[in-house]
């Protein structure tokens, strides 16, 4: 994850009359190093998940390069501390408005299977006591795993939007798609 960078190389090929600074969601940065058309610059933070606005700036011309900066989640202690808790009722409503969107949660699987080296299944997200769990979510896994339908875990996952499919009664039922990067007991 791109939160706090010792150092964040920018390459581009512009004409500079002046000085380079780099902002980051409106912070101001100071030039570290140039070789070529690679700019250098220390201790960078990168304030949010996702896409973050920057642009390369001439101070003492007109002259700015914009691009985006965009911060990932990659190992588990990350997903557990940045992720937001997966709200079943939000996200339904419109599983696309969130797609994007980093979650974690408790669930129960309803429905797993793999298929080579991916795994792909159902939640139920909503645990109403007593051992009864709803609110069904499909899920694919990039990796096998050794959790079975029944068992209760942790998830962590990029809200994809929405999945359509068609029950075994004929009804058209749509829910929200999460793809998963790790499942814990």
């Amino acid at each position: 994850m791109q939160e706090n960078n010792d150092t964040l190389p920018v390459e581009t090929n512009f004409q500079e009359d002046g000085p380079v600074v780099l902002r980051v969601e409106g912070q101001r940065y100071e030039l570290a190093d140039r070789n070529g058309t690679t700019y250098t610059f220390r201790n960078v933070t990168v304030p949010k998940l996702g896409v973050n606005n920057a642009k390369l700036v001439i101070e003492n011309g007109d002259t700015s390069v914009p691009f985006q900066i965009t911060r990932t989640i990659q190992t588990l202690d990350e997903w557990r501390k940045y992720a937001e808790t997966f709200d079943y009722k939000r996200v339904n409503k419109n599983p696309d408005r969130y797609a994007g969107t980093f979650v974690k949660g408790r669930a129960k699987i309803y429905q797993i299977q793999e298929d080579g080296d991916t795994t792909e299944g159902g939640l139920d997200v909503t645990n109403n006591g007593y051992g009864y769990w709803d609110d069904n979510v499909r899920f694919t896994l990039p990796k096998v795993t050794d959790f079975v339908e029944g068992d209760v875990v942790s998830f962590y996952g990029t809200i994809e939007g929405s999945y359509s499919y068609e029950s075994v009664a004929g009804w058209n039922i749509t829910v929200p798609m999460v793809k998963l990067s790790y499942l814990e007991r």
